[in-house]
């Protein structure tokens, strides 16, 4: 199976584009479930974009990441949170806003509807009570 190779952003490409844009990206926290950025790459270019002068990033929290299926419902995968904690935290602290993207987990691909609606609520207030403040925007069910 062939799978895509991450790239940090190339300098020469954001010297070409204004920097008063943000820049839409994806960040993995565990790398084998996809095959975009880590986050020491992702970190990386924060710095790079951060140095020229952008002023936020979009970016996905990934539901496949943050939740899984237990013997009775589910868990909030807690090392995982702590790792978009640190990107999160990074972003901020290089002076971006942060434009976060969120999708209901997978989990809940074949639940009953009440369950789904459980779910989803107690998954978002978690999120929003744990990035309080530090979200500039809240993109939800992106496509």
């Amino acid at each position: 199976m062939y799978k895509r190779q991450p790239i940090p952003i190339a300098p020469e490409i954001v010297r070409e584009h204004p920097t008063e844009y943000g820049f839409a990206t994806h960040v993995f926290v565990n790398p084998e479930e996809g095959n975009n950025m880590t986050v020491d790459m992702f970190k990386q270019n924060i710095d790079l974009l951060a140095s020229k002068g952008q002023k936020w990033i979009r970016f996905n929290i990934w539901g496949s990441e943050t939740a899984s299926k237990t013997d009775t419902g589910y868990a909030l995968n807690e090392e995982n949170l702590a790792k978009y904690d640190e990107v999160i935290d990074y972003a901020r602290s290089r002076g971006l806003d942060i434009n976060l993207i969120g999708n209901t987990p997978e989990v809940l691909e074949d639940v009953p509807h009440e369950q789904y609606v459980e779910f989803t609520r107690e998954y978002f207030t978690s999120l929003a009570a744990r990035y309080k403040g530090k979200i500039a925007v809240w993109q939800l069910f992106n496509e």
